[in-house]
């Protein structure tokens, strides 16, 4: 291929053939690859194909990459001449390491401009070195090939390296290279600058997704942190100890929270083994409530209420909000199914403050939820760590303040009280009654192969484990708190033992012993005189009792004391007493034996129980049949 540009042997700058320096031999050129001596062929001659205008070696001169070092040249030569060079943006990017070992990368971008050219220098046969008006730099790899530069140092790549180019005129050059091949950058004046840029903005990109902290924030860390602690549980830590401040901050900056709606459930199934289409009966009532708006006058991070530090107490702003819901009735007999819906009987008000609890990797345990029973708050639980993918600040933010997903209520005394509500309109419905009593008549038959007196003593047995297991709980609730624990009801396992009892003493012609006040009251009391210690009640002795029945003023208990003396008589309970309680106990009783002989109406009982208690208690059976206190 013709060789058509050089490199002037003086000055080293490029040199086309037909230049006038070279046609007169005023100068002398030399090969810009090899750096030979090059003779003039037909320089100033007319254009024409063969033979051509060119510079050639001596003969004999080895040649390597000449025509291509050549075509650099003549490609330098252009860009000094067209005066600019378009230079491509520059993007740097860098990545931050998150808690979690997620990387967040981050970029800044010098962009695209161009720059006028005050000189162009070949530096070596693959480089051009361009000076700006500015007085910059930029070395520019004509090869096209570099990809990394020098630190500190404007460097770009541009393949022009095509051998064609050795043999055009300026024109042909001007021409061919109108848009010169796209350059890419080998590295920036601004690299340094850029990259701190970058790194500061990866770095922010993972704290704005909850993922890092600042420099500060790691320093007050490592102050609190436990020596010796195991560095993967160290980053489990930042990232929870960074989600419950942000959290924090957020409840305590927007004051505000959606609380999702309350729900409770009771049911009951028929039993199985009883047929005709029974086994696959069940009744359900729900009542639920809808999510809640709740404002606060003031949220308070971390203080210490009772015996746990809650992350947040929130104390609503007044007026307080009403809890308002409904209660669903649904029974299903097979596959039909039943359903029956009305508005809450019994609105309430919410309490005056809500806790919340942050919970990342570890929830609330059984023994803080013990304790916030024993506060009896509502208490909400926010669980992040049931988020998947990344979090953002905004997100979280929109998550805490506004929505309901993650969030579950760990205790709320609303609750309790709806809970008792339903399981009486549970007990109460008419499905319910009805395959209870089919149960029974289906049951009569096995419960009277089974003596009176045994199941009488059964009776009593089981009455007793109910009333003591009662008095356990109210002595936990003493020292645990007044709301920790819930008495047992006629949903125990422990009633449905005294509940099974009373049926088959029912089935054996002695009814009542289901009955509230017989098996709350009569009973207990009678045999709290009996043993000589409470039953039923959280005392150690009889007089303690019998203290309770003296100040007796209702209606509804006075009519039962005659059955108390004569439990008193029969268990000679005076034995257990002092001298002084037996005289306050003999004047309280000839007081109610005067109100018996004058037949006041408060005084005397209905005979209904007067045959279980004559067979629960054979020792009072003589006086029951006397009659004395009982209404004719």
């Amino acid at each position: 291929m013709p060789l058509k540009w050089a490199s002037d042997a003086a000055t080293g700058a490029p040199r086309y053939i037909h230049d006038p320096d070279i046609v007169s031999q005023a100068a002398s050129a030399v090969c810009p690859g090899c750096g030979s001596k090059l003779w003039t062929v037909l320089a100033g001659e007319p254009q024409r194909v063969r033979p051509t205008a060119h510079f050639r070696h001596v003969a004999g001169t080895p040649r390597t990459a000449c025509v291509v070092v050549a075509a650099r040249l003549a490609a330098s030569h252009h860009l000094a001449s067209l005066g600019y060079i378009d230079l491509p943006r520059r993007r740097v990017t860098a990545v931050s390491k998150g808690f979690s070992g997620e990387g967040y990368e981050g970029w800044v971008e010098e962009p695209a401009q161009r720059v006028r050219i005050s000189d162009v220098r070949m530096v070596d046969p693959a480089a051009a070195e361009l000076t700006l008006d500015d007085g910059r730099t930029i070395l520019v790899d004509l090869t096209g090939e570099r990809v990394e530069g020098e630190a500190g140092r404007a460097v770009i790549t541009i393949n022009l390296s095509d051998p064609a180019l050795a043999e055009m005129d300026v024109d042909e050059l001007r021409a061919r290279l109108r848009l010169l091949p796209p350059a890419s950058w080998c590295s920036h004046w601004r690299d340094r600058e850029l990259t701190s840029q970058a790194r500061v903005r990866a770095a922010d990109e993972a704290r704005q997704s909850l993922d890092a902290w600042t420099d500060e924030d790691e320093a007050l860390f490592q102050a609190q942190l436990p020596p010796g602690t195991d560095p993967d549980a160290t980053a489990t830590m930042r990232r929870e100890t960074l989600l419950h401040r942000t959290v924090k901050s957020i409840l305590e900056d927007a004051r505000r929270i959606r609380a999702p709606g309350l729900h409770v459930a009771v049911q009951r199934d028929a039993p199985d083994g009883y047929g005709d289409g029974w086994d696959d009966r069940r009744v359900e009532i729900l009542w639920w409530s809808a999510p809640a708006e709740l404002r606060f006058e003031a949220v308070e991070l971390e203080r210490r209420l009772g015996r746990i530090v809650p992350d947040v107490v929130g104390r609503l702003a007044e007026p307080r909000p009403r809890i308002l819901g409904g209660i669903a009735t649904r029974v299903q007999r097979g596959d039909d199914e039943e359903e029956d819906e009305q508005h809450d009987e019994f609105p309430a008000h919410w309490s005056e403050a809500v806790l919340i609890e942050v919970a990342v990797t570890h929830k609330v345990d059984e023994e803080k939820l013990r304790k916030v029973r024993h506060l009896d708050l509502p208490t909400l639980e926010i669980d992040l760590g049931s988020m998947g993918g990344r979090m953002t600040l905004d997100g979280l933010r929109k998550l805490v303040v506004d929505g309901t997903e993650g969030k579950q209520w760990l205790h709320h005394p609303a609750l309790r009280t709806r809970r008792a509500v339903l399981r009486y309109k549970l007990r109460e419905h008419a499905e319910v009654l009805a395959y209870q009593a089919y149960i029974r008549a289906h049951r009569r038959e096995r419960l009277l192969e089974t003596p009176s007196s045994q199941w009488a003593q059964r009776y009593l047995l089981a009455l007793r484990a109910f009333c003591d297991a009662n008095i356990r709980i109210e002595r936990l609730r003493k020292t645990e708190g007044p709301r920790y624990l819930e008495h047992l009801d006629e949903d125990s396992e422990e009633w449905a033992e005294v509940a099974l009892a009373a049926e088959a003493l029912e089935a054996h012609g002695f009814e009542g012993g289901a009955e509230h006040v017989f098996a709350r009251t009569i009973v207990p009391r009678i045999l709290s005189i009996q043993l000589n210690t409470g039953v039923g009640y959280a005392v150690s002795s009889a007089i303690q009792v019998v203290n309770a029945i003296m100040n007796t003023r209702s209606d509804n208990s006075t009519q039962w004391l005659s059955l108390y003396l004569i439990a008193a008589k029969s268990f000679d309970v005076e034995r257990h007493f002092r001298p002084e309680q037996v005289r306050r106990f003999r004047e309280w009783r000839a007081e109610v034996v005067r109100q018996i002989e004058a037949g006041t109406h408060e005084y005397l009982r209905p005979a209904r129980f007067d045959a279980i208690l004559s067979l629960l208690f054979p020792a009072m059976a003589r006086g029951i049949a006397h009659g004395k206190g009982r209404a004719d």
